[in-house]
C-alpha cells in the first residue's frame, strides 16, 4: 500500500540512458509489488541531439533479466521521453528479457492492475531522427520461454507519440511487443489509447508472440 510520486530518472549525454523512474529490477529472482500506486514518475532522455544519448526506458518501472509479480496497482500519468536517436520505451513499465533468456522459472505476471494516461514521449525540441515512443503504458522487449502474462488490467487513455519528421513511427500506446516478446493476455480492457504518428493504439506487436483471451 505505497505510493510512488513525481520520482525522475535522468541520463547524461553519454550515459546508457534513464531507467526505472521510481524503481528498477534487475537481475532479481522472485521480485513482488503489490497494492501499490505510481503516479508522474519518469525516465527521461539526454535533452539535445547527440548518436551516443539513449532514451529513457520505464517511467515508473524497469524490469531487466528478472522474475516479477505485480497485483492490484496503479500506474498514472508516468512518462518516458527520447534522447538522440533513441526510442522512449514504456510510459509505466519497461520489461527486458535477454534474448536468448530461456531459464526463467515462472517469467513475470500482472494482474488486478490500472494503466491510466501513462505516455511513451517523443523529444519535440530537435529534429532527432528515430525519435518516437514505444508502449506507452507497457512495453515488452525480447525473449523468455515463459514470458509475461497479463490479467485482469485495465489500459485506458496512454499514449505513444511520434514527430512528423521522425524516421520511426509510434507503436503500442497500450501495450507494445517487440523482438521475439512471449506475452498472454486474459480478461485485459483497453480503451482510447492513442499512437500519435504511428501504429497500432492499443497494442503492436513487432515479431513477437501473443495470444489474447477474453480481452476488450
Amino acid at each position: 500500500n505505497s505510493i510512488f510520486q513525481n520520482n525522475f530518472a535522468l541520463t547524461g549525454q553519454f550515459d546508457s540512458g534513464a531507467t526505472g523512474g521510481a524503481i528498477a529490477f534487475i537481475d532479481v529472482y522472485d521480485g513482488h509489488v503489490l497494492s501499490n500506486t505510481f503516479e508522474g514518475n519518469g525516465a527521461a532522455g539526454y535533452f539535445g541531439y547527440s548518436s551516443y544519448a539513449s532514451s529513457g526506458a520505464g517511467g515508473a518501472l524497469l524490469i531487466k533479466f528478472s522474475t516479477i509479480s505485480i497485483d492490484k496497482s496503479n500506474f498514472i500519468s508516468n512518462w518516458v521521453s527520447v534522447g538522440g536517436t533513441q526510442l522512449s520505451i514504456g510510459g509505466a513499465i519497461a520489461i527486458f528479457f535477454e534474448y536468448t533468456q530461456t531459464k526463467l522459472l515462472y517469467g513475470i505476471t500482472i494482474s488486478n492492475s490500472n494503466f491510466i494516461n501513462n505516455s511513451a514521449l517523443s523529444q519535440t525540441c530537435y529534429y532527432t531522427g528515430a525519435n518516437s515512443g514505444q508502449g506507452g503504458g507497457l512495453a515488452v522487449v525480447g525473449a523468455s520461454t515463459n514470458g509475461l502474462t497479463i490479467i485482469n488490467s485495465n489500459f485506458t487513455g496512454n499514449i505513444a507519440s511520434s514527430p512528423a519528421n521522425s524516421l520511426t513511427s509510434s507503436f503500442g500506446a497500450g501495450l507494445s511487443m517487440s523482438v521475439a516478446s512471449n506475452v498472454t493476455l486474459k480478461k485485459c480492457y483497453f480503451s482510447s489509447n492513442v499512437a500519435y504518428g504511428g501504429v497500432g493504439a492499443d497494442i503492436a506487436s513487432v515479431s513477437s508472440t501473443e495470444q489474447k483471451v477474453n480481452n476488450l
